[in-house]
């Protein structure tokens, strides 16, 4: 397979993942919590595919998180562009083969990115309790989530390329 055409299923993998992770915020619908992943969508992009696919991959997944979520324009855009450029200057600073540097770089990037977007979306809700007892455990669950989650989605999309013949880590690893 073309490496067009992997890099197609590996857009469709991606798009699985967000609405798989769109299902099961709706079955907590119930419950006070929202997951954020946005970390885990975007970290492979970050650290294994070239900056123009990748740009490419992060517009396609900001557009539609912008059409499914009523903020204002261009809000999710720029925040899955500021989080891949983040994650693009972490990415150089750890060992994308340890899964411990994957997993600390997901979770301290989901984190500190929430903050951010909450801090951006509702500004006069930081001085309220009821707000702290809504963000709180759903930072902490989106956090922990995504460093538990995203250096097994790094290797199985690292699985699935290698599957199809297009072997990354021997691309980024030249010996």
């Amino acid at each position: 397979m073309s490496r067009n055409g992997s890099l197609t299923l590996v857009l469709f993998l991606h798009l699985l993942l967000f609405f798989v992770v769109g299902e099961i915020n709706s079955v907590l619908s119930g419950w006070p919590i929202y997951l954020h992943l946005q970390t885990v969508l975007v970290i492979f992009f970050s650290l294994y595919l070239q900056r123009v696919a990748a740009g490419f991959f992060i517009v396609a997944l900001g557009l539609l998180t912008e059409a499914l979520h009523p903020v204002p324009g261009g809000t999710y855009l720029i925040y899955y562009l500021v989080l891949w450029l983040v994650l693009i200057w972490g990415g150089q600073r750890i060992h994308r083969h340890l899964t411990a540097h994957v997993r600390i770089l997901a979770g301290f990037t989901q984190g500190i990115s929430l903050c951010a977007l909450a801090l951006f979306l509702r500004p006069d809700s930081w001085a309220e309790p009821v707000y702290w007892q809504r963000f709180l455990p759903e930072w902490l669950l989106s956090s922990l989530l995504c460093a538990w989650l995203a250096a097994p989605w790094c290797r199985l999309q690292l699985l699935f390329l290698n599957r199809f013949g297009w072997n990354l880590e021997a691309e980024l690893n030249p010996a």
